[in-house]
């Protein structure tokens, strides 16, 4: 048993390179959710989040991890497999969640937490992009999975933003605003048009004798 666990461990550890490489948006998503092996990556995740030490670096971890998500989310729509997409969303909504939490805690904890509110509020906006992006891509029934993952990363956003304070908070305010009005634009753009109706109005011909 032990012949097999050890190479496991092994390969499970080596995911975290192709995981940690980086795009211009999100990190690599590295393993897929519809892969056999995707549960030693979930397996890695644990372990390195178990010992991730302190609200402030456990905040950061969550962070990550929730772009990972998003970043397997959007492989998986590309791959039109849908069903497994929205559950992925759901894991990035509930990390996305944890990060949030995590950074409050510290912040009670009489930490200063304002850079990593900062980095927070800037991530959770490209969030918004990425997920605009996407809206107009996916079937009508996985278009409501996307609006609430942009309704939890608007309140994260919101709940973020507290903790920043002068000129960078306008800054990011202003940002947030010019994204939330993409995304509403956005999804009227994505709603199916509501059939019209057409009124026809028949006139009674006259004949030439009557004029």
């Amino acid at each position: 048993m032990k012949k097999i666990i050890l190479p496991l461990i092994i390969f499970s550890f080596l995911l975290a390179t192709a995981v940690s490489a980086q795009t211009a948006d999100l990190p690599n998503s590295g393993t897929l959710p519809d892969s056999t092996f995707y549960f030693l990556k979930s397996w890695k995740e644990s372990i390195q989040t178990f010992f991730t030490f302190g609200a402030e670096n456990k905040a950061r971890q969550f962070l990550h991890l929730a772009e990972v998500r998003l970043a397997e989310y959007q492989k998986m729509i590309e791959k039109g497999k849908t069903e497994i997409a929205q559950k992925t969303l759901e894991k990035y909504e509930r990390q996305l969640n944890q990060a949030l939490e995590k950074s409050r805690e510290a912040k009670e904890q009489g930490k200063d937490v304002e850079k990593l509110a900062i980095s927070i509020s800037e991530r959770v906006l490209k969030h918004q992009e990425v997920l605009n992006d996407v809206l107009n891509k996916v079937p009508e029934e996985a278009k409501k999975g996307i609006e609430n993952a942009i309704e939890v990363s608007q309140k994260g956003f919101e709940n973020a933003i507290q903790a920043v304070t002068g000129e960078k908070k306008e800054e990011l305010e202003r940002k947030a605003e010019e994204v939330r009005t993409e995304v509403e634009e956005k999804i009227i753009e994505s709603k199916p048009a509501e059939p019209g109706v057409c009124i026809q109005v028949i006139t009674p011909a006259v004949s030439p004798e009557k004029v």
